[in-house]
C-alpha cells in the first residue's frame, strides 16, 4: 500500500470537515421543520378536543338538567289531558245521543 500522503490527508480532512458541516446544516433544517410539524400536530390535537367538548357538554348537560323540566311539562299536560277528560266524563257517551241532540251539540260547539 502506498503511504498518503500529508496533502491527501489533509485533503481527505477538508472534505471530511465539510460533510460534517452539511450534515448539521442539515440536521438544523430537519430540527426547524420537525419544531413546526409538532406544534401544529399540537394545535389539531387540542382543536379536536375542543370539538369533542362542545359536542359533549351540551349532552351532559342536557341529561342531567333536561329530566326535571320535562317533568314539570309533563305533569302540566297531564293535568290539561285530565281536566278534558273530565269534560268528557260530564258529556256522557256520545253514541247514546239522538240526532236532535247532536244537531244541538254542534251548533253550541260552532258558536
Amino acid at each position: 500500500m502506498p503511504e498518503q500522503t500529508k496533502e491527501s490527508i489533509e485533503n481527505k480532512s477538508d472534505n471530511l470537515q465539510s460533510l460534517i458541516e452539511k450534515n448539521i446544516k442539515w440536521s438544523q433544517a430537519n430540527y426547524e421543520l420537525s419544531k413546526k410539524i409538532n406544534h401544529k400536530l399540537m394545535w389539531l390535537l387540542i382543536s379536536g378536543y375542543l370539538k369533542w367538548a362542545l359536542i359533549l357538554i351540551p349532552l351532559i348537560l342536557g341529561l342531567i338538567y333536561l329530566p326535571p323540566l320535562l317533568k314539570d311539562l309533563f305533569s302540566q299536560y297531564q293535568g290539561l289531558l285530565d281536566s278534558t277528560g273530565t269534560m268528557k266524563a260530564g258529556l256522557g257517551d256520545v253514541s247514546s245521543l239522538n240526532s236532535d241532540q247532536l244537531q244541538n251539540l254542534l251548533k253550541a260547539i260552532v258558536k
